[in-house]
């Protein structure tokens, strides 16, 4: 891996997504969360203490391995155990890709007030 994917690209991820007009966002979208979620792009893990009570596991997907060590601190510090997750290259045999956008509600179920605009 570069220097800059490595070393500095994590540190720029960290700090873009600490923007404060995500703040109104996070609380109202994560707070309805419950059950087991599954984080697709945890990053350095600024979501976690959104979370609210309701949720039992977070399962937070991360390829970077540089954010997954920055995410350590607020995963041992959420109320919900946290279970970080950096994809294994033997995936690849089983999965192509994997695609998330957007995603405003529960898979199966509707959740309305999930969406954050």
């Amino acid at each position: 891996m570069s220097f800059y994917n490595d070393r500095i690209l994590p540190h720029l991820i960290d700090l873009s997504m600490r923007n404060r007009e995500f703040l109104p966002y996070r609380e109202r979208v994560l707070c309805s969360a419950q059950g087991r979620v599954l984080e697709i792009g945890i990053g350095s893990g600024l979501n976690l203490p959104f979370y609210g009570s309701r949720v039992d596991e977070i399962l937070g997907l991360e390829p970077a391995a540089r954010l997954i060590a920055m995410a350590q601190g607020p995963a041992g510090r959420s109320r919900a155990p946290v279970t970080l997750i950096a994809p294994d290259p033997c995936y690849g045999c089983f999965l192509e890709l994997l695609t998330a956008t957007i995603d405003i509600g529960g898979i199966g179920k509707s959740q309305n007030n999930l969406w954050p605009f």
